[in-house]
């Protein structure tokens, strides 16, 4: 009888999601409650399970998922191996079977491991993606520059995935072409319109092309485990103001931060300041913004993020 492993999120002393994975590498449960969807639950418990896989040499997970559950595996890394034809309730359903492979994390970008048995959630802590928000022009401050080209290779060098707008020019191409060039991986989404008007970059790993700002909006923070904001204009405040809402109203847990090159932000963390002080953002919220004012702290500040209302993650053995 095959061993199986069981994580389970447990928050306000409910269970809100588990899953359990086999020894050869079946994901055998995965379920994710109703009102926890849209949090970044399920994307974590995948994140625990999969460091669980590592720690036991597993190579390779697959599991089955149903056409609604299929668009989640594959942003977890999944690829459909084959799909069958099957009948539920004289019903007919498209099942899909998929397979990840398990590479094991490189000694340097090891992030520490939470024990389960303290109550706090295990598993990798360093995001595998994260959006980048920032201008569709350089600035007038060399530092804008410096700045982008050194999250860019930092990004690159930590094995994490760079999203952004899918532009070539400004700061988009300057973070877009460091991360390239150092190695990285970069994603890029623009809606249709843009890129007709020829400002797409050609050279990315994969160009997402949509039909609108809020599908770009929504499929950019799909792809990310994190936002950064560079120094930009008013596109860059709307789209980071947009994800730290949403911080806001708990629609996800992934952390936000302004990368203040220069001092660039420091007239907007007034601004924020001034809303805590006179009662329109609580002390709780103000602290969602993560600031630095180089990459470097800032991603150790990802690092270290711990949303409001975290639920604990548990074993079976301690429900």
């Amino acid at each position: 009888m095959s061993t199986r492993h069981t994580l389970v999120a447990v928050q306000d002393d409910r269970i809100i999601a588990f899953a359990e994975l086999e020894e050869d590498g079946h994901l055998d449960m995965f379920y994710v409650h109703k009102d926890a969807v849209g949090k970044g639950i399920g994307a974590r418990l995948y994140k625990a399970i999969e460091q669980r896989a590592r720690e036991r040499d597993v190579t390779q997970i697959h599991t089955e998922a149903s056409i609604t559950a299929r668009p989640f595996f594959e942003r977890q890394g999944f690829v459909v191996v084959s799909e069958q034809i099957v009948e539920r309730g004289g019903v007919e359903m498209t099942n899909f079977a998929m397979d990840k492979p398990v590479q094991q994390t490189p000694e340097r970008m090891k992030p520490s491991v939470q024990s389960s048995s303290s109550g706090e959630e295990p598993g990798l802590r360093q995001p595998e993606s994260i959006c980048v928000f920032c201008g569709s022009g350089t600035g007038n401050d060399p530092a804008y520059v410096e700045a982008a080209e050194a999250l860019g290779r930092l990004l690159a060098e930590r094995g994490i995935t760079l999203v952004y707008g899918g532009g070539h020019v400004g700061l988009m191409g300057v973070i877009a072409d460091a991360a390239l060039a150092a190695g990285g991986a970069v994603i890029g989404v623009m809606p249709k319109a843009l890129v007709e008007r020829e400002i797409g970059h050609r050279g990315l790993t994969k160009l997402h092309v949509v039909g609108s700002m809020h599908e770009r909006k929504a499929l950019m923070s799909d792809l990310s485990e994190g936002f950064i904001a560079l120094p930009g204009g008013n596109g860059t405040l709307e789209e980071f103001f947009e994800v730290l809402t949403w911080a806001q109203l708990g629609e996800h847990e992934k952390p936000c931060g302004l990368l203040n090159a220069a001092g660039f932000y420091n007239p907007l963390l007034a601004v924020f300041d001034h809303m805590t002080k006179h009662g329109f953002v609580s002390e709780k919220h103000r602290e969602l913004v993560l600031v630095e004012e180089s990459p470097e702290p800032l991603l150790r500040a990802f690092e270290d993020y711990r949303p409001p209302g975290n639920p604990k993650w548990i074993d079976r053995g301690q429900v």
